[in-house]
């Protein structure tokens, strides 16, 4: 077998091979193919390394080939930096993720394990960080003379608590949201209910003999504002925050990072995204009519990680750069917002595009409202680049009347890779829908989740990248994780 210039698809235009002379494969430099593997997903790269027993033991051997690869860091073999994993620890996470996709897809995904979590804090939340093991448990920890804020960490694959950390503040945890960077380390922000900042904090994980040891959580930093805050988001290695009337953006472990903006006079930030060097706010206008207007505003943030522009200004110069708005609704209630974004090769170049799931609340149930919209290149009459933001549809996302979400639901649990979403229906029924980004999707699927009779439970975490969906049993003061 040999290898021509533009007959293979798995090879990138911008890559140049010479023609071929005749030369087996196995006799071509494997700088070669480590160049090809890391210009590719880590999906691709499986397929890749199945067309040859040369490129198979290249990925079998070699880290190197997986090295821009992308892996939900539950599904690795072991508690560790990811530059310590072997070539086939790797190629075999990649089967593992393939594997779950499939299943994902299936018709009618069944459950293949159940774990039962006790409750063991007052008002107990939960946190996982996508595609990660490790569930946080957090809330009070009530004694006789004291509450203290409390989270717990456990190992969703060992299925035993791991540690615990008390913060010393006179405040409940409202929320935590953050990422996890490696298969030993998380990254997370703690926002409170009461005081007018959030703390940003580590948490390391440490493996002994294939046992995981306790965890190490520490508060590395925190952001400081004036007015409660309303709103609070991890993405990206950044965190963003929202009061009434501003945003403040910054890198987690870099406080001179920060940069913000000011909310407009009737508008109220309502939700924030980060999307690659972009951020999109939801607002709502401040009014008293029953139907609410909503808009997107999308900023510039390539300055939040620009070394060089951190240095040169000044504190109350660092608003963020406007690019463009969108109105794309009226609607009662307030929205769940979940921007999904794609990039769309178009005729004239490769446009930023992003979705919005937008859940109303109606008299008759919870409906899904979505919006597509596009952010396209322009050039002005004087020979500028502008970008605007184009509204391209909305729709409401059809359900039949037995598969509507039940009233009251607290929301739509969405996927971390956006393409899926989870809700529990007025039976008590679970029921998941892969395609709803598009107009003619099909029906949605029941889960098989064995709901016990006469009981509608609660939908805690949905997980696609690591395989858990959680849900509340009130019955029994448990938790329960049903991995797929």
């Amino acid at each position: 077998m040999s290898v021509e210039a533009g007959k293979d698809s798995f090879v990138p235009d911008t890559l140049k091979i010479p023609p071929s002379d005749g030369t087996p494969i196995w006799k071509l430099s494997m700088e070669l193919f480590l160049n090809i593997a890391e210009r590719l997903d880590s999906a691709t790269c499986l397929t890749f390394s199945q067309t040859c027993r040369t490129l198979y033991i290249l990925s079998n051997e070699r880290s190197a080939y997986w090295r821009n690869a992308s892996f939900a860091h539950g599904l690795l073999p072991r508690i560790a930096p990811m530059k310590s994993f072997t070539g086939a620890e790797l190629r075999s996470t990649a089967v593992k993720s393939i594997n779950l996709e499939w299943i994902w897809e299936n018709r009618s995904p069944s459950v293949a394990k159940r774990i039962a979590v006790p409750t063991q804090l007052h008002k107990e939340r939960y946190f996982v960080p996508s595609g990660s093991r490790w569930l946080f448990q957090y809330g009070t920890r009530i004694s006789k003379d004291s509450r203290i804020p409390t989270i717990l960490v456990y190992d969703m694959i060992t299925e035993q608590h791991i540690g615990e950390s008390r913060i010393p503040v006179s405040d409940k945890i409202h929320r935590i949201v953050g990422q996890s960077l490696a298969p030993d380390m998380v990254v997370f922000a703690v926002q409170f209910v009461r005081r007018p900042h959030i703390a940003i904090c580590t948490a390391k994980f440490h493996e002994h003999d294939g046992v995981p040891g306790k965890q190490e959580i520490e508060t590395v930093g925190n952001m400081q504002t004036g007015k409660d805050i309303t709103f609070c988001v991890f993405q990206e290695g950044l965190v963003g925050i929202t009061t009434e009337d501003e945003v403040v953006i910054q890198q987690w472990d870099n406080p001179a990072s920060q940069w913000r903006l000011d909310a407009e006079v009737e508008w109220t930030p309502r939700g924030l995204q980060v999307a690659r060097n972009r951020l999109l706010l939801l607002e709502r206008k401040i009014d008293d009519e029953p139907i609410k207007s909503w808009r997107i505003r999308v900023f510039d943030i390539s300055v939040v990680r620009d070394q060089e522009a951190q240095q040169i200004s000044e504190d109350e110069t660092r608003q963020l750069r406007f690019i463009d708005s969108a109105n794309i609704t009226h609607a009662p209630g307030e929205p769940f917002y979940a921007p999904y974004w794609e990039d769309r090769i178009l005729e004239s170049g490769v446009h930023f595009g992003f979705k919005t799931l937008l859940l109303i609340h109606t008299e008759i149930g919870e409906h899904l409202w979505h919006c597509d919209l596009r952010l396209d290149t322009e050039e002005t009459t004087d020979g500028l680049i502008e970008e605007r933001l184009i509204v391209v549809g909305e729709y409401i996302v059809g359900q039949e009347p037995d598969e509507r979400p039940r009233q009251f639901l607290e929301g739509f649990i969405l996927g971390p890779k956006a393409s899926r979403i989870v809700w529990t229906t007025g039976d008590g029924s679970t029921r998941i829908r892969s395609d709803w980004t598009d107009e003619n999707a099909s029906e949605s699927r029941e889960l098989d989740m064995h709901s016990k009779p006469m009981s509608i439970p609660r939908l805690l975490v949905f997980d696609e990248l690591f395989g858990v969906i959680m849900q509340s049993d009130t019955s029994t003061h448990h938790a329960l994780f049903y991995f797929i």
